[in-house]
């Protein structure tokens, strides 16, 4: 985590805001069938199997079989299909992976 989003989620704790107000990317995954993502910047890659999402400084790429992107929304995404993973990736392609 870089230093200005660590400050951003101390600046979140103290004054109760809503991470959405910080410019905070909030991931709600509904079983291995629906993953919403808010407050991205864009779609960089979309395949059936790999979806990569632009969060600002840094990058979610939900992996899965049959991915479909259901709404493309100014401040959100919704993705169906089999999900198999999420990984963060960051500018220098860190990754860190959630199964």
């Amino acid at each position: 985590m870089s230093r200005l989003d660590s400050l951003k989620h101390r600046i979140l704790k103290r004054t109760e805001l809503a991470p959405e107000a910080a410019g905070i990317s909030r991931i709600v995954l509904i079983d291995d069938k629906s993953v919403y993502i808010e407050n991205h910047r864009g779609v960089k890659e979309y395949v059936s199997t790999k979806i990569c999402i632009e969060l600002g400084s840094r990058d979610v790429v939900v992996e899965g079989e049959d991915l479909k992107l259901e709404g493309f929304y100014k401040h959100g995404v919704s993705i169906s299909g089999t999900i198999a993973a999420l990984k963060f990736e960051s500018g220098t392609n860190e990754r860190r992976t959630l199964r």
